[in-house]
């Protein structure tokens, strides 16, 4: 298993903080979990640690603000809580650097909601359903 519970519960919040569900599905149930996993565990290995170690300092920062982990706080908490991580302006003591690893987040999120559904993200096409993007050929 690549990640904790407690991990997974970050990820996922994080996912549907960064694109939400509305008419259409947010990032976790449109597959960015699985996008995600399945980059970790092959082309980016690398970066299990950054991710765990991020996660965990997510909601150590979101402790240190609101008492709760990140997963546990309302939605307009977390944008707020995503906007100080991102300008840098943090309590918590990171174990990773944190402007770099909410845009590795953010970068990963979107490539898992736009990207091919064979990619493990954007289940059923429905982001390029969202867009207008009609499939051509056998994968229709």
């Amino acid at each position: 298993m690549l990640f904790t519970p407690a991990q997974e519960r970050a990820l996922a919040a994080l996912c549907d903080c960064l694109i939400p569900p509305d008419n259409f599905p947010g990032a976790w149930q449109a597959g960015a979990g699985d996008y995600i996993t399945r980059l970790l565990d092959t082309d980016c290995t690398y970066l299990q640690d950054t991710y765990r170690l991020g996660l965990e300092s997510l909601d150590a920062e979101a402790t240190a603000h609101h008492a709760k982990v990140f997963s546990e706080i309302t939605g307009e908490e977390q944008t707020a809580l995503l906007t100080h991580i991102e300008e840098g302006k943090v309590v918590a003591n990171w174990l990773v650097s944190p402007q770099p690893t909410f845009n590795m987040w953010v970068h990963h999120v979107a490539e898992s909601y736009y990207s091919d559904s064979g990619n493990g993200g954007n289940h059923g096409n429905r982001s390029w359903e969202m867009i207008g993007y009609e499939i051509q050929g056998e994968q229709k």
